[in-house]
């Protein structure tokens, strides 16, 4: 009954301080920054892949690796295992992972230069008409 109590009354607590610092919470500002770490976190999914694709031998690696950065940020150390974890990180990438992840992420931009273009022309119609 007791652990019961103090579930709820932490419960409690979590929900009230959530809803109380989410007041002042600039929401554009945030589904920006979210929406940038999807793209990212995209692009390291796509990079790795094209990574097992390599190991298969499905895809040719061409340069195999393109660089070792392990004595830099090694993957086993905690930055490494965070960024291999979120990001794809990869200390000794093929050419094959980086042109799959930089151009995952060049396609992703200009497809929402062109959506934002489009849109801005959509929102430019209306006005135009009505003078």
């Amino acid at each position: 009954m007791i652990g019961a109590l103090l579930g709820l009354g932490t419960a409690a607590l979590l929900g009230w301080t959530l809803f109380a610092t989410t007041l002042r919470l600039d929401l554009r500002c945030f589904f920006q920054v979210t929406g940038i770490l999807l793209i990212l976190f995209a692009a390291g999914l796509v990079a790795h892949g094209v990574h097992e694709l390599n190991e298969a031998g499905i895809i040719p690696a061409v340069i195999d690796p393109l660089w070792n950065a392990n004595a830099v940020i090694p993957e086993a150390s905690f930055v490494g295992t965070i960024l291999k974890t979120l990001f794809g990180y990869n200390a000794t990438p093929t050419l094959t992972e980086m042109l799959a992840y930089f151009g995952y992420l060049a396609g992703v931009l200009i497809g929402l230069r062109l959506s934002n273009r489009r849109a801005e022309k959509a929102e430019s119609l209306p006005a135009q008409s009505q003078a």
